[in-house]
């Protein structure tokens, strides 16, 4: 576990260098591979590059607080069971200061004391947006006002879900598959297998 939360840790300087690109990232001795469509003949990732330039973690710009975006951006990864975004979004997590305590917990955010009100609404929100909870939805929405969220705010959180539900299925239909690369002797990381990509989202 160590191991692996200094090679998130590393990862937090090797990926931004190549911030633009979301699909090609470093997370230090962790790296994915792409076990099926691995082609882009159709520029088919132009579409959702565009959306995470305007709503994803690079963009610095959002009106919603960093960590409740990042908050957002993990429980939707786990829900989608997505191994790249929950990765990605984890090491974001903790640079934007969540603490490791907090990061750890928000897939059991309605049982915690941990999480704000207004982290709390924007958590059940995304849940019901993303699991197209209609039922659970009106009141969800309900709460986002009554929290205090701006017009802009919930215009994000909601771009921030979808946005994690997109890249959920790309990475599925991508087969994107984490594994441990090999230290060498040197001290560093031996690509393997040889057709993995280092990556994060």
């Amino acid at each position: 576990m160590k191991k692996i939360a200094l090679g998130l840790a590393a990862g937090v300087l090797a990926g931004a260098a190549g911030a633009a690109d979301i699909v090609h990232q470093s997370f230090g001795e962790i790296a994915f591979k792409t076990e099926r469509l691995s082609s882009n003949e159709s520029d088919y990732l132009k579409l959702p590059n565009a959306w995470a330039k305007a709503y994803g973690s690079f963009n610095k710009s959002l009106k919603l607080s960093p960590q409740i975006a990042e908050m957002v951006r993990v429980r939707v990864g786990q829900m989608n069971r997505c191994d790249y975004c929950n990765v990605f979004h984890t090491n974001d997590a903790l640079e934007v200061g969540i603490v490791p305590a907090k990061v750890h917990s928000i897939s059991t955010w309605r049982t915690s004391g941990l999480f704000s009100d207004k982290e709390r609404a924007a958590l059940a929100y995304a849940e019901a947006l993303s699991s197209l909870d209609h039922e659970a939805m009106p009141a969800a929405y309900q709460q986002l006002d009554a929290v205090g969220f701006s017009a802009v705010e919930k215009e994000e959180i909601t771009n921030c879900a979808l946005l994690m539900d997109v890249w959920a299925r790309v990475f599925l239909a991508q087969g994107k598959t984490s594994y441990l690369q090999v230290p060498q002797k040197g001290g560093e990381a031996a690509s393997k297998p040889p057709q993995a990509e280092a990556a994060k989202k």
